[in-house]
Parts: C-alpha cells; sequence; structure tokens
C-alpha cells in the first residue's frame, strides 16, 4: 500500500520502478561527483591563479569542448549508449588520477587550471550523454513525469557531494577532493556495467559503427541540419546568448564570492554548503514543481522561468554589486537553471528526427558552447577590473531581455517542428489542394506537353493537366486536344468538359467520337456537352437514345433532355425516368436515378422517397443521392441518418458522398440538427465538417460549444467505464460479463468522442497539426503519441486543450482518472440504464439488449 502510494505520488507508473531506479542511482552518483568537481575546482582556480584568469578558462575550455565534442559527435550514434557512457566515466576517472598526481607533485598551477578545465569539459559531456541514454528508455510524456525526478536525484547527489565537499574542505586539503570524484565515478561504472550485463540492445535507432566512416562526416551532416532546421537554428542563438548571460553573471559572482573570502578552504567550503543547500531546494523544485507544471501547462510557459529568473537576478546585482545579489546570482545558475531549464530543454530535441537528436545535442557542446565560451572569454578579458560591479550586471539585465524574446520565438517554431516530424512518420491523410499557380512561360508549356505525350498513369495525366489549365489556359485546350485521345476513359471524361469549356478548334469532332464509345459515363458526358450547345448530332442521338434497350443509355439520353432549352424535351425526359422508376429490374432504377441529383425534379420525390425502402441495396444507395431535393431539412436529415444506419456499406457510402446535399443551411438548423443527432457519431463528423466549410459567422461558436459537449460526455463515460469495475465486483457472474462488456463499449465511445473533438480542431484552422495528432494518437507507437500530446498543448483552443489531454493521456497510457458524474449508477440496472440514456447508438443498443435480457430472465 505504501508503495502504491509513494509511485502514485512521485507519478510513476506500472512497470516503470526498476528503469527509473536505476537511473536515479546513476544520476545520483555522477550529480555527487560533479558537484565535488565544481565546487573544488572553482575554489583551487579564484584562490591558486585568481578569478581575473576566469575570462582566460572560458576561452580555453571553449577550444577543448570544440575537440573533445568533434570526437563525441562522430561517435555518440555510431556507439551503443551504455557502451559510450562506460568510455566517458573511465577515461574521465584516468584524467582525474593524473591531474590529482601532478597537483600533488609540486602543485604546478597548470595542473589546477587542467583541473578546471577538465570539468568545464566532462560535466557537459557527461550531462549531454546522460540525457540522450534516458531518452532511449522514456518518450515524450515519460520524460515529462520522471525525468524531473531524476534529475532530482542528481540533485541528491549534489547534496551529499556539497556536504561531503565542506566537511572534508576543514580535514584535508582542497585537491584531494578529485579522489572523491573519482570514487563516485567507479560507482557510476559499475551500476551502468550491472544493468546492461547480458542485454543485446536499448534503441533500435542505433546504427552499427563503421571503421570506414569518417567522424568529421557525420558533424557535416548534423551541420547540414542544422542549417535546414529552423528550431535548431533558433534554439542554437537562445544558447549562445544564454551562454554568455551565464558567463558573465559567473565572472561577477565569482570575483564579489573571491574578496568576500580570503582563505581557499573556506571559500571551498562555502561552496560546498551552498552546493548542498542549491540542490536540496532545486530537488523540492523538481519533484514538486517542474513535473507538474510540465504536464499541466507544457514547455511553454516552464522553459521561460530561467531567462525570467535571470533578468530578475541580474536586476539585483545592477542594483547592488555585493555579496547578498551574488549569492542569489549564483543560486540563479546552479539552481534554477538545472530545475527549470535543463528538463525543459531536453525536450525540445523530441521534435528532431531521432538519428539526429544525438548529433544536436553533440553540436550544442561541440560548436555553440565553444563558441559562446569563446566571444565570453574574449569580451570579458577587455572589461576593466573595475568596471565588474553594477556597469556589467545592467549590460546583462538588457541581454536578459533578448534572452527571454528568443525563448518565446522558440516556443512557437517547436510546435510547428513536432507537428512535421509526426507527419513524416505516420500518414496522415492530408489532401493537398492544387495551389494557385502563376502564368507559365513556353518553354515550361512545351515541357509539360512532354510530360502529358510520356506519361502512362492516369492520375499523373490528370495533375498535369491541372497545371496547365490553370498556369496556360490559353495553351490548354489545343494540348489536350492532342494528348488527351488514346488516354482511358475515365480519364476522358473527367477533362472532356474542360476541354468543353476551352472550345479549341476541332473540340466537337473529338466529342461527337466520344458518342462511339463502348464506355457509358464517357458517351453520356459526350451527349451532355453536345446538347448544350444544341449540336444537330446530339439531337439526332437523343431521340435514338430514348427507345434504347440499354437503361443506362435511355436515362443518359433523358438527362440530356435537360440541357436542350425545349420544354416538350422536358416533359419526355421526365416521362422516360418516371418509367424507369417503377421498372421491376433494379439496373433501370438505378440508372433513372443517377441521372437526377441536379435536375431538380420535385415531380418525382415521392418516387425517390419510396426507393429508398427498396430491397435492393444498389437502388437505396441510388435514391440516397437523389434526395438533394426532398421536403425540407429535418426530413432530408433523416433519410441521410437512416442511410448512415444502414446493414449494407454501399448505401452508407453512397450517404457519405452525397451529404453536401442534405446538409442544413442556416445556424439555427444546424444547431438543432448538431442536436438531434448529438449521439451518433457518423452524423457529427458531417455536420460538423460542412459547418466549417459555410459562410456562417457563428460556425466557429457552434462548433467549439459541441466539441466541449463531446468531451464532457467523454469525461462521464469515463469515469462510468472505471466505477463499472467496482460494480463488476459485487454483482454475479453473468452480471460481471456485462459489466465488462459496457465497460469496453464505454471506452471505445470515449475514443469516438476524443475523435470528434480532434476533428473539430482540425476545422478550427489547426488542420495540420489535429490531423498529424489524431493519426499519432491512432498509432501502436508509444514515441509518437506522447509526440502528439506534446504538440496538443501547443494548440490555440487552449480551453478544449485542457478537456482533451487528461482524457487522452487516461485513455492511452493509464494515467489516474479522479473525475466522477453526479448521477453515478449504484448498480448493474442503474448502469444499464445510464448506458441506454447516455450512450452513443451501439452502447444504447447495448444496454437496451441487456435489459431485455434482464426482464425476461426476472422471475413473474
Amino acid at each position: 500500500m505504501l508503495k502504491r502510494q509513494l509511485t502514485s505520488w512521485l507519478l510513476i507508473r506500472n512497470g516503470e520502478e526498476r528503469v527509473v531506479l536505476y537511473l536515479s542511482l546513476l544520476y545520483l552518483a555522477l550529480g555527487a561527483g560533479m558537484a565535488v568537481g565544481r565546487s573544488s575546482s572553482d575554489a583551487l582556480l579564484f584562490k591558486r591563479l585568481g578569478v581575473e584568469f576566469l575570462p582566460q578558462m572560458f576561452f580555453l575550455t571553449s577550444l577543448l569542448l570544440i575537440i573533445f565534442s568533434a570526437v563525441y559527435a562522430a561517435f555518440s550514434d555510431r556507439v551503443h549508449p551504455s557502451r559510450m557512457f562506460k568510455y566517458i566515466v573511465a577515461l574521465t576517472g584516468i584524467f582525474l588520477m593524473v591531474v590529482w598526481c601532478a597537483m600533488q607533485s609540486g602543485g604546478s598551477k597548470i595542473a589546477f587550471a587542467a583541473y578546471f578545465l577538465g570539468y568545464g569539459v566532462v560535466s557537459e559531456i557527461l550531462v549531454v550523454h546522460f540525457n540522450l541514454y534516458v531518452s532511449g528508455f522514456l518518450d515524450i510524456s515519460q520524460s515529462k513525469r520522471l525525468f524531473p525526478l531524476i534529475n532530482a536525484a542528481s540533485r541528491l547527489g549534489g547534496v551529499t557531494g556539497g556536504v561531503a565537499l565542506g566537511v572534508l574542505s576543514s580535514w584535508v586539503a582542497t585537491e584531494y577532493m578529485a579522489l572523491v570524484w573519482v570514487l563516485t565515478l567507479v560507482m557510476a561504472f559499475f551500476l551502468i556495467a550491472a544493468y546492461h550485463r547480458g542485454k543485446q540492445g536499448l534503441r533500435a535507432r542505433v546504427r552499427p559503427f563503421n571503421k570506414q566512416t569518417k567522424p568529421m562526416a557525420h558533424i557535416r551532416e548534423g551541420l547540414e541540419f542544422a542549417r535546414r532546421s529552423s528550431l535548431l537554428q533558433i534554439a542554437g542563438l537562445g544558447l549562445f546568448v544564454m551562454i554568455v548571460l551565464i558567463s558573465m553573471q559567473d565572472y561577477l559572482v565569482s570575483t564579489i564570492l573571491s574578496r568576500h573570502f580570503q582563505n581557499e578552504r573556506d571559500l571551498a567550503a562555502f561552496f560546498g554548503w551552498f552546493f548542498a543547500f542549491t540542490n536540496f531546494a532545486v530537488l523540492l523544485l523538481q519533484m514538486l514543481a517542474t513535473n507538474r507544471l510540465l504536464r499541466r501547462f507544457g514547455l511553454k510557459l516552464v522553459s521561460l522561468i530561467f531567462p525570467w529568473s535571470t533578468a530578475a537576478s541580474f536586476a539585483l546585482l545592477s542594483l547592488s554589486a555585493s555579496f547578498l545579489p551574488a549569492v542569489i546570482g549564483r543560486f540563479n545558475y546552479t539552481g534554477m537553471m538545472p530545475a527549470f531549464r535543463n528538463p525543459s530543454a531536453n525536450l525540445f530535441y523530441s521534435a528532431l528526427p531521432g538519428y539526429m537528436q544525438g548529433r544536436a545535442r553533440a553540436l550544442s557542446i561541440g560548436l555553440i558552447l565553444p563558441l559562446g565560451l569563446a566571444v565570453s572569454g574574449l569580451l570579458l578579458m577587455w572589461v576593466p577590473k573595475e568596471s565588474v560591479d553594477e556597469s556589467l550586471a545592467v549590460f546583462g539585465l538588457l541581454l536578459s531581455f533578448v534572452y527571454i524574446y528568443l525563448k518565446i520565438v522558440k516556443n512557437r517554431i517547436y510546435a510547428a517542428s513536432l507537428a512535421r516530424l509526426i507527419q513524416q512518420q505516420v500518414y496522415t491523410g492530408i489532401g493537398e489542394e492544387l495551389e494557385k499557380i502563376g502564368r507559365l512561360d513556353e518553354r515550361v508549356v512545351d515541357e509539360l506537353k512532354q510530360l502529358l505525350q510520356q506519361t502512362e498513369d492516369g492520375d499523373n495525366y490528370v495533375v498535369f493537366a491541372e497545371i496547365l489549365l490553370h498556369g496556360a489556359p490559353q495553351y490548354a485546350g489545343k494540348i489536350l486536344l492532342e494528348t488527351l485521345p488514346g488516354k482511358s476513359a475515365l480519364v476522358q471524361d473527367r477533362l472532356l468538359p474542360r476541354i468543353a469549356e476551352l472550345a479549341p478548334p476541332g473540340w466537337q469532332d473529338y466529342v461527337r467520337r466520344c458518342l462511339d464509345s463502348v464506355d457509358i459515363h464517357l458517351r453520356a458526358t459526350a451527349l451532355t456537352e453536345l446538347a448544350k450547345r444544341d449540336d444537330v448530332d446530339a439531337l439526332r442521338a437523343i431521340h435514338g437514345w430514348l427507345v434504347h434497350s440499354n437503361p443506362r443509355i435511355r436515362a443518359v439520353a433523358a438527362q440530356a433532355c435537360f440541357a436542350v432549352q425545349d420544354p416538350v424535351m422536358h416533359e419526355v425526359a421526365e416521362r422516360t425516368l418516371r418509367s424507369m422508376l417503377y421498372a421491376e429490374m433494379p439496373g433501370s432504377i438505378i440508372a433513372a436515378l443517377s441521372v437526377m441529383p441536379g435536375l431538380k425534379l420535385f415531380s418525382l420525390d415521392d418516387e425517390v422517397r419510396a426507393l429508398l425502402q427498396h430491397p435492393d441495396a444498389g437502388v437505396r444507395a441510388a435514391a440516397i443521392a437523389a434526395t438533394g431535393t426532398i421536403g425540407d431539412v429535418s426530413e432530408r436529415l433523416i433519410l441521410l441518418a437512416r442511410a448512415l444506419r444502414d446493414e449494407d456499406v454501399v448505401v452508407q457510402r453512397a450517404a457519405e458522398k452525397n451529404a453536401a446535399t442534405l446538409m442544413p443551411i442556416t445556424e439555427s438548423e444546424y444547431t438543432a440538427a448538431l442536436d438531434t443527432y448529438f449521439s451518433f457519431f457518423h452524423m457529427q463528423s458531417l455536420l460538423t465538417n460542412y459547418l466549417s466549410q459555410s459562410e456562417l459567422a457563428q460556425r466557429k461558436t457552434i462548433l467549439l460549444a459541441i466539441a466541449h459537449r463531446h468531451l464532457q460526455r467523454a469525461w462521464d463515460k469515463k469515469s462510468v467505464a472505471l466505477h463499472a469495475l467496482s460494480l463488476a465486483q459485487q454483482a454475479s457472474a453473468r452480471q460481471a460479463d456485462e459489466a465488462g462488456f459496457l465497460r469496453l463499449v464505454l471506452n471505445e465511445e470515449v475514443l469516438r468522442h476524443i475523435g470528434i473533438a480532434l476533428d473539430i480542431l482540425a476545422l478550427l484552422d489547426e488542420a495540420q497539426m489535429a490531423r498529424a495528432i489524431s493519426a499519432a494518437l491512432a498509432s501502436r507507437d508509444r514515441r509518437l503519441r506522447a509526440q502528439a500530446l506534446e504538440s496538443l498543448r501547443h494548440i490555440e483552443n487552449n480551453t478544449l486543450v485542457e478537456w482533451l489531454l487528461p482524457l487522452i493521456e487516461a485513455s492511452h497510457d493509464g494515467a489516474k482518472w479522479e473525475h466522477t458524474v453526479p448521477d453515478m449508477p449504484r448498480d448493474m440496472n442503474e448502469l444499464i440504464a445510464w448506458c441506454k440514456l447516455q450512450g452513443g447508438q451501439w452502447l444504447s443498443q447495448c444496454a437496451a439488449s441487456m435489459e431485455e435480457v434482464t426482464s425476461r430472465a426476472a422471475p413473474v
């Protein structure tokens, strides 16, 4: 019980305990070592060399980072992360032992500088690789819950290391702290080795190392990707500004503290105890605030906390460059940065392709960080010692506002980049409309003509033809007339009306030849186009076709009669169609119905109504297509709903295809229809889709209202579905089975309500992102779903998102659910009654069937 409460409080879900424990222990050991390394290297540098050498150390650190991060970048995605981790830890331990021996052999200033520089390089590579290493265990959703907790273990290690340094500084010389750091690295090495013993692989995206591959080629690949990625560009610029800010603040704060503490051991002890206090504070923040803020508000808010705290700390230093503002400033970059900036910054890499994430992280320490340190070092070298006070802090304050602006821009680009990444990984089904094309020159027209002549694919031909029709209509008619004959009847049928509109010389001869085609559809199109222009051959063909034995040809002839401006021909056509509607053969009925849409034959409405009940599915499907003129809106929607519920899928597809002619017209009609058919998901999708395409002024308001209603119903159904579990435990075996089945149907309808809400989001100017999210959520890929959830947080309709996120997390990731409904069923009878009343079509039918079975089983 205690374990369950603890894991719930820490947001750890079932099956995650072992991974979280391992990563936490590993980061604890690394955090303790880095705490000892940072505090001791700072104290030794400031007192053995002098704080005035800090800008030079920044510059040298930048050069070393370029070298070592280049090596890391070359191998980060080629060597298995666990093996790479062991290499880094082992080499760091060997380096520290060598430096410690050098410090003991005479106290050379070079050794103390090397110790400081070594920490600057190793700490960055360790943190970057740990983040990459963790990404193999956790997806975005898990990272937002668990990474702050794992980071908290590093803070706990920092507390341990700080306390150890504070206590040991009064007993042993400061340089012996290097051995303490080595001890923590030994612990980390054995933890990694023990966890991966006997395991074959961690991440699918790791590529086998190729000894013939040049390391610099991988770095150039990362740089090329950075050149194309706007997210990486703005992130790099923000990181550069942050490094300059932190370097300035570190130099200013270190100068103040070095003046305040005259003794090396006192300074080391202060750094140790301060590091312990800072990490304890960060530990509390990460456990109690960071992960919850990330889950509640996402990266948009959390990523701005550190920039604002940096501006505030510089403001205090600009007022007084004294001990207390210096302590606050040091807490900013040793406390606020790991508490809020680092966890959120790590999540930004999730918007990059997986194979590039390691290289992007490596580039941040191999290019951006060295460049920032080099520029900072050079700038600070030119700052006079007497100016290392409030004046430097004022400059830092101004630069902080630039940093805040860059973070805001980065948040916006991150949302778009994550949506694009999702679309690259799943098929979203977003149809791309033909863009408006400017006028094409003759050279392009000639190239298109060659493509039209050479292509054998009908779809490609139509695409090329549409481009030509948009960009060069003056040439399109002639070129199509030359290239279209010989193509499939389907392609000719699609483009023949376009040729008739352009009327190039000789088009009527071509259309007349189409009258002899074996394809009925092409013959019908040709006859109609000629009849519109009172062509003699067409009129002669109509009279012959009206008595043809083929019902499809008779129907086409009747349709063509209405293209002729002759009332007598109209009467003949109407009599022909009426007789065909009363025929016994379904083929004749279907042929007549197929030409009726758009003719507005109100006199035949009664016949069409009757045919909607015809036993033949083909007839019913053709009849629903001809109902656009029947009755009022409410009657047409009833007919549409009946067709959508038809047992034959052919009728359902026909209803979907022809729904546009049956839709409401006014806002009140749409509101009434959405309310009437609220529990009919198929109708809801069609109504919301056509409402969004209308020109009605209140369409967005109506769509938002219905989306909120669907999400509210989804919340209720989710709560009742969970409550059905407890009811099943108290019921009989048969009722328990019924409760389990109703729970499955309830959860299925929850997903349908979520789908409606996401579709509405896609219709409210969020099409690209919302449809990508829908496709990703439907995927079985855990990482894709996590990326979709993160994208969802960046959608502008925040009110819908606040309702959507808990539902999606509970439905897909097993998150805790606490919502309840006022009329929660108390027993199985009430559960069945609730489902019958509140459920959709399927759930209501299931509940009604169970109620009927229960009533029959009850004793009389």
